[in-house]
């Protein structure tokens, strides 16, 4: 029984640090998350495509999951690598694919410094 104690501790352990590695301490992958839900960023219909009622039209992420990992490559370009954030916008305003599009990505980049970046 001691053995098996002794395994769960350290399992526990190990989980532990592989949280704690996952996202840095001051990130808020949750309001991340909500921020570009409120900007209809998040899709829930499985049309991959939103448009206004103004006319614009613009690509929406998958699910959360999809959000964050194009949050976590924001911070790394802004904090890590040290990209302006105009710089940042443009890379994904006019990357290849649906998402981002000039509309939206200004406010992936604000929530994601906002919200994520350490």
């Amino acid at each position: 029984m001691g053995d098996v104690r002794r395994w769960l501790t350290i399992w526990v352990g190990i989980l532990a640090v592989g949280v704690a590695m996952a996202a840095p301490a001051s990130a808020d992958v949750e309001t991340y998350v909500r921020a570009l839900d409120a900007a209809e960023l998040i899709d829930h219909d499985d049309d991959p495509y939103h448009c206004r009622a103004d006319g614009r039209c613009f690509g929406q992420f998958d699910d959360g999951p999809s959000a964050l990992q194009t949050g976590n490559w924001v911070c790394e370009q802004v904090r890590q690598v040290g990209k302006p954030r105009d710089l940042v916008v443009d890379w994904l305003s006019n990357g290849e694919g649906l998402m981002p599009s000039p509309v939206s990505a200004p406010i992936i980049v604000d929530a994601a410094t906002t919200h994520l970046c350490p």
